[in-house]
């Protein structure tokens, strides 16, 4: 009898027909709610897509679909796992599980893709949170024990994949990567969901052949912002900071999504021992001037903070290797020009910040 779950069916099953098999396997569970994604807002400028209006024709996802390929269920607030694959296709040098099928339209929580002479591993769709807010997780193939960086999107709600190219091309140079979505327009602007994140990254980066003690937090636009409050404020994070922080193209003049110092005047009148920031900001962004970065970097210096700016020859989208589309209203991955330099250089300074190399 042919196995419904092997990887080469599940690569042509549609979301209806996964619901399908996983209420025939497991008759017991209860049925899974459907739940409406929010629509998309874009990171970029141009007009915004009102909440709620549906953004694609699959607008409506089981909730079970949206945590894991196959058959799982939230009863009693328990995640049930889909089944693990064989021992075979198992990593035995650490505890994370990967599946060598590629993942089927739609996204599935495990995925093997080829990028030069580098084999990732991405899993997508893994919940952080109790309100199901998803992230996924880009390394190496070969990875053990490989620096770790969190990395935060901009202000357009749950574009996550949105710095997919930037989060391979980072990966692929040896740093276990952590894409989280996150709502900055949540009523508390999104600080549970960024805090969420960082805790679950403490928790679980061994589990994803990540080393828990070199933490690199990065962010772009308000993801930056975000990231900077966490450097600045001991208590944002209940006592925890990173090893260093990349803050791409944002300012740092008001209080931020983590806390409600403002970087610029907590490095002036901070007692805090510093860490290492790493800047980089287009010189053509169009959305945050290149002055503000070039600002901060005075500042840190003159209080003795560790820092590095990198100016670039692109705009605001392009530096995370994207491009705004209009009629989406989103970043999509750039095709090519300035965009992908710039982006492969991001890439390369991410690595070496990951790894503490300061020179």
């Amino acid at each position: 009898m042919v196995d419904p779950w092997s990887p080469l069916l599940m690569s042509r099953r549609s979301a209806r027909d996964l619901v399908f098999l996983a209420r025939r396997a497991h008759p017991a569970l209860p049925d899974h709610p459907v739940r409406r994604r929010p629509a998309r807002r874009g990171s970029g400028p141009g007009p915004r897509v009102p909440d709620g209006a549906p953004h694609r024709t699959n607008d409506l996802v089981p909730v079970a679909l949206a945590r894991s390929a196959c058959a799982g269920s939230m009863a009693g607030g328990m995640i049930r796992l889909p089944p693990q694959p064989p021992m075979s296709l198992r990593r035995r040098h650490c505890s994370a599980i990967i599946s060598e099928s590629e993942p089927p339209a739609g996204g599935t929580k495990y995925g093997k893709s080829s990028g030069g002479n580098v084999t990732l591993h991405v899993e997508r769709g893994i919940v952080y949170d109790a309100t199901g807010k998803l992230l996924d997780v880009y390394r190496r193939a070969n990875a053990e024990s490989d620096p770790v960086m969190l990395l935060w999107h901009g202000s357009g709600p749950d574009e996550r994949t949105v710095l997919e190219p930037l989060a391979r091309a980072t990966a692929e140079l040896g740093v276990v990567v952590f894409v989280p979505d996150w709502r900055s327009d949540a009523p508390d602007g999104g600080r549970a969901h960024l805090l969420a994140s960082i805790a679950f990254l403490r928790a679980r980066a061994q589990a994803f052949c990540g080393d828990p003690h070199r933490v690199l937090l990065a962010g772009w636009s308000r993801g930056a912002q975000a990231a900077s409050g966490i450097a600045v404020d001991v208590s944002a994070a209940d006592g925890w900071r990173p090893s260093a922080v990349a803050c791409l193209a944002t300012g740092y003049g008001r209080p931020t999504p983590t806390s409600a110092r403002v970087p610029l005047e907590a490095v002036v009148n901070g007692d805090l021992d510093p860490i290492p920031f790493w800047l980089m900001h287009g010189v053509n962004d169009e959305l945050v001037d290149v002055e503000h970065s070039r600002e901060f970097a005075g500042v840190l210096r003159d209080h003795a903070w560790p820092v590095h700016l990198h100016e670039l020859e692109t705009n605001h989208a392009g530096i995370v290797m994207t491009q705004y589309d209009p009629n989406l209203r989103r970043c999509i991955p750039a095709a090519g020009g300035h965009a992908i330099k710039a982006g492969q250089r991001v890439a390369a300074i991410l690595a070496r910040a990951a790894r503490g190399i300061m020179s």
